[in-house]
């Protein structure tokens, strides 16, 4: 099943997180959305940046009421090579 538009927002989020300054693709391998007093998603994203391919586990928080809208609480690098 592909994932909802919440967990691909989240996944954007992240991966612009955790390159503001690169040109990179990435693809969502897995998540979940916990919603209690907004969202929180656990991530799997594979990113690409040049020619380097990383996979990374990331949790974002959503809440969108707030401003900024998303939150990253955590992000690390689980593969060196995709």
């Amino acid at each position: 099943m592909p994932p909802n538009d919440d967990v691909l927002g989240a996944s954007e989020f992240a991966s612009k997180a955790a390159f503001p300054n690169g040109d990179f693709k990435y693809k969502v391998l897995s998540g979940t959305e916990q919603t209690v007093a907004g969202s929180l998603f656990d991530l799997e994203l594979e990113i690409t940046v040049g020619k380097q391919c990383k996979v990374h586990e990331v949790v974002v928080g959503q809440q969108a009421w707030a401003t900024p809208q998303y939150t990253l609480y955590s992000s690390k690098v689980t593969k060196s090579e995709c």
